[in-house]
């Protein structure tokens, strides 16, 4: 279990805002997109993961975005399962 321990005045309105719109565009998406979003997602994770574990990779924040958009996108798949 994920604890927060912020309010949401304490969030910036900009990661709001990026959260918010990202969500929004993924339920504009029908389930195809959706699925060739994934794989692309995952694939990236895949790259980036293997880059890492070389040393070739510094930006591991980039990693964390892409397992987020990942858990949104499965998000989704849920919602629309519904």
């Amino acid at each position: 279990m994920l604890i927060v321990d912020r309010t949401i005045e304490q969030w910036s309105h900009r990661t709001i805002l990026l959260f918010i719109m990202k969500s929004k565009e993924l339920r504009h998406k029908t389930k195809v997109e959706l699925e060739k979003l994934l794989t692309e997602k995952r694939e990236k994770l895949r790259v980036l993961n293997f880059k890492k574990g070389l040393g070739q990779f510094k930006n591991v924040g980039e990693i964390k975005n892409i397992r987020k958009d990942i858990a949104r996108i499965l998000t989704m798949f849920k919602e629309k399962n519904l």
